[in-house]
């Protein structure tokens, strides 16, 4: 038995494709964290799929932020961790899937460590962190507080790290790393019938904008909307939809008219299965991961245009700015153009004179 934790859509999508590839005759058991979104209308979804076992959700385990509430955590279990332990006691995990490093993880990993001794961990690919950061960057002394606690430390015991294309991936040598393998036409007919995506709305538009949510985040203080106000006027205001982030709220535009997109209770990955003119299309971000999903997941090449250069250069009095074309991003755009066939579908405009110019060739 496989066990895979997960905590988006993406994730599991990702997670699917390779138990597609690599266990395409294993089962698996899903441990399921609703941290960064509400995963049950997706998991509802992906539990009609054949290889998918029991489903159990890990809402309380490890929420706290601060040393102490870490040390709470894992020192005291409740009902419902009781419960899912008890659930599982007898079950031989050979493998687990998990997602980077965390709180939740390494709880996991190590309860269902002690009960299976031989049991395998692989980290896989998450969204674009994991390929411009090293894994454990950002662990620093929190595994000595694991070890103090008992708990087992993933670094001591990873595998490998399932990306999709481990060329693009920066910091990571020291791991082995496993090409999950591009979603094909068959793994296409597997998942769709389970993701119910009949009802997807085709776009209509030339561009498709994704929407961020930099709230509390480095990139915080650049306004969105004057760069949509931009982007309506170099593609005409009814060649433009916005895809809004799932965490904003769904009225934050009203007053503008923009076109939202409205296939926003399914993720990205999904409606991705049901488009049928995703070459036709635009696709435009300051930094999301999504206009890269793909060329990296399908192996297909749409137009993507990448503001993150313009904003460095047009807000270069701004501290936050930098971040949107620092180091390691750009290089990582530089191999996704590299990467292309077609390398006039990557556009990456320095400054909005030439945003406009270029989207008007469209």
């Amino acid at each position: 038995m496989i066990a895979i934790i997960v905590a988006t859509p993406l994730q599991m999508f990702n997670a699917t494709m390779i138990m597609r590839h690599h266990y395409p005759n294993a089962k698996a058991d899903l441990f399921v964290l609703n941290i960064a979104c509400d995963m049950h209308d997706i998991i509802s979804k992906y539990q009609k799929l054949s290889f998918v076992n029991n489903v159990y959700y890990l809402e309380d385990v490890c929420h706290r932020l601060s040393r102490i509430g870490i040390i709470w955590d894992f020192l005291i279990t409740t009902k419902k961790q009781k419960h899912i332990l008890n659930s599982v006691k007898n079950v031989k995990y050979t493998n687990l899937l998990s997602t980077w490093v965390g709180k939740t993880n390494t709880w996991l990993f190590s309860k269902l460590k002690r009960t299976n001794p031989g049991l395998k961990l692989h980290f896989y690919e998450e969204g674009l962190g994991v390929y411009l950061k090293g894994l454990f960057d950002t662990v620093h002394g929190l595994k000595y507080m694991y070890y103090l606690l008992g708990y087992k430390y993933e670094g001591d015991y990873l595998q490998d790290l399932y990306l999709y294309n481990p060329d693009l991936a920066f910091n990571n040598e020291i791991i082995k790393m496993v090409s999950i393998g591009s979603a094909k036409e068959e793994d296409i007919k597997y998942i769709k019938p389970a993701l119910e995506v009949d009802d997807i709305l085709q776009y209509r538009t030339k561009g498709v904008y994704f929407e961020n949510d930099f709230r509390n985040t480095e990139f915080e203080g650049v306004d969105e909307k004057q760069i949509i106000d931009l982007l309506y006027k170099s593609l005409g205001k009814d060649q433009l939809t916005v895809r809004m982030h799932p965490r904003n709220p769904k009225d934050k535009y009203q007053s503008q008219g923009y076109i939202i997109d409205q296939n926003n209770k399914n993720s990205w990955e999904d409606i991705l299965v049901a488009l049928d003119n995703l070459n036709d299309l635009a696709l435009i971000t300051l930094n999301s991961t999504a206009v890269f999903t793909p060329k990296m997941i399908y192996g297909k090449e749409p137009v993507i245009v990448i503001l993150g250069k313009m904003i460095m250069n047009e807000y270069s009095y701004q501290p936050w700015a930098r971040y949107f074309w620092d180091d390691k991003y750009s290089k990582f755009v530089q191999r996704i153009h590299e990467s292309y066939n077609n390398k006039k579908k990557v556009i990456i405009p320095e400054s909005f004179d030439e945003m406009v110019s270029l989207l008007k060739q469209l």
